[in-house]
């Protein structure tokens, strides 16, 4: 005689537990699984307080979460959710780290989200200020929040990142000393915005009254020229009247070959607007010019 066996799905703490005839079979939840913490919240599901940490940047809000239910709620927090401030002077918050938990019934749970502001402009969430669960952002703004998502880049180039499609920042203010851990960030963002990327980046002052001070510090790049012969090597700035602003180098002997210009300039106090680099050869040949605004 065949023996029947029963297949009985059991949920317990995100996993999803097959008893098949006697024998426990574990398998991961699938993503359909997952309910939208908005969704859960508007159909009284769940109930869901947000607070932030004072702070703006990274795991900087807290919810505490209740299940209202006899179930088990499998929720989701999703990146490109951006949570409203109730104060209209604090900035709302971005998520931009998906998150996935399980909820026993009648369980309540505190987590932290992990997210970014979106006005440079605007003051820090405070310690405990209040949030509504908000809504999900526009698809382009998504297609940057998946991409921080699943890629772990710096906490300030993420930063300047969400302010150049919230807040229309230079691309060049997404910046970090290894050019190599910006690059793929750089490239969506410039996607996004139907714009080039430059070939420089620029840091700015810190304001302990603001999150963004908007003054310029410093501006890095390379920049790339050839000489054909010998000759003495002069790099300057100009500003948009032509006036020497600085001089990088000047008469440096050097012989016939690709050279590149490791830019690191500080700018501290210029006035914004477009400057110019040039290169000459024995002081008078222009060989290179290249552009960058502050």
């Amino acid at each position: 005689m065949k023996q029947l066996f029963s297949r009985i799905p059991v949920f317990c703490s995100g996993l999803i537990l097959w008893i098949i005839g006697g024998f426990t079979a574990q398998a991961a939840t699938p993503d359909s699984v997952y309910v939208s913490i908005e969704q859960l919240v508007n159909t009284k599901q769940m109930t869901s307080q947000i607070k932030g940490k004072g702070g703006h940047q990274a795991e900087c809000i807290e919810f505490e979460v209740k299940n209202l239910t006899s179930d088990t709620l499998f929720v989701e927090l999703e990146p490109g959710r951006r949570l409203v401030s109730k104060d209209t002077t604090e900035q709302d918050i971005l998520i931009v780290k998906r998150k996935r938990f399980s909820l026993a019934p009648l369980a309540a749970l505190v987590f932290s989200g992990f997210g970014f502001c979106c006005e440079s402009k605007r003051h820090a969430p405070a310690s405990k200020s209040d949030f509504s669960i908000g809504y999900m952002v526009p698809a382009d703004w998504q297609q940057l929040t998946n991409l921080i998502d699943q890629n772990d880049f710096p906490h300030s180039a993420i930063q300047a990142a969400i302010w150049c499609i919230s807040d229309n920042h230079d691309l060049s203010s997404i910046h970090d000393e290894d050019p190599a851990k910006t690059r793929l960030l750089k490239r969506v963002v410039a996607n996004i915005k139907n714009i080039e990327i430059p070939w420089y980046s620029v840091t700015y002052e810190t304001d302990p009254t603001a999150v963004f001070s908007g003054r310029a510090e410093a501006v890095y790049g390379e920049m790339a020229y050839y000489i054909s012969t010998n000759a003495l090597i002069s790099i300057n700035v100009r500003d948009k009247n032509g006036v020497v602003v600085a001089n990088l180098e000047k008469g440096t002997a050097k012989g016939s070959g690709e050279y590149i210009y490791p830019l690191a300039m500080n700018v501290k106090g210029w006035p914004k607007g477009d400057y110019e680099i040039a290169v000459y050869e024995d002081y008078s040949r222009l060989i290179k010019r290249i552009k960058f605004t502050l």
